[in-house]
């Protein structure tokens, strides 16, 4: 589509995923093809008479077709939003879920509450945004982040690498331990739990310890 515009495409792009049964038509056309372009997503509406060159237009075509064979938009994009920060986000671990931030949000009101320098253990981590919010938001808190999947525990890294510039103060261990092991440590344990479900088949435990050795 030569001389397409910024609204054409978003438009072509939002009859494609329609057509192909995606529910988010419009907004994951527009947010592949600001994810192209380089710019923020509220930037779109100013852009919209914007011709865009050929080969943005050959790689947003690319990304639709991700998108139509049901690739979740974060994979094709390469980060999503959690929490107020932007993390990188691919195949290596699944996409956080936005309840997942509900469960950041009550663990740090109840750890804060306690009123000690907590050691908290974020067991299965992924992506490891849950424990680097956690340690962003408890800056007096030691975070363990532990998964036995060596491709996660990369992209966790990853993701940690691009929070510290934003000002946060990180405490973390990010360790390739399997779930007993760390239970087998001398852990001081309050009465609460929370468990998350960002990844089905390794439970989230996130605990706030008053001691550990």
């Amino acid at each position: 589509m030569n001389g397409a515009t910024v609204a054409q495409l978003i438009a072509q792009g939002t009859r494609k995923l329609k057509a192909a049964g995606v529910d988010s038509a419009h907004f994951d056309a527009s947010n592949l093809l600001a994810a192209v372009l380089d710019v923020e997503l509220r930037h779109i509406p100013v852009l919209r008479n914007d011709p865009v060159p050929p080969a943005t237009q050959q790689l947003f075509a690319k990304h639709l077709q991700q998108r139509i064979r049901r690739e979740p938009l974060q994979y094709i994009i390469g980060d999503t939003e959690f929490y107020g920060l932007r993390f990188k986000c691919d195949m290596r671990a699944m996409v956080p879920r936005p309840e997942t931030e509900t469960l950041v949000a009550v663990a740090i009101d109840r750890i804060a509450a306690l009123g000690i320098k907590p050691v908290i253990a974020d067991i299965g981590t992924g992506t490891g945004i849950v424990a680097i919010c956690l340690a962003q938001a408890l800056p007096e808190a030691t975070v363990y982040a532990s998964d036995n999947s060596p491709p996660a525990l990369a992209l966790a890294c990853t993701c940690r690498t691009w929070a510290r510039p934003m000002g946060s103060r990180l405490v973390m261990d990010i360790r390739n331990r399997p779930m007993f092991r760390l239970q087998k440590l001398n852990f001081k344990i309050p009465s609460f739990q929370y468990r998350s479900a960002t990844r089905p088949r390794q439970q989230n435990r996130i605990r706030a310890m008053a001691n550990m050795p």
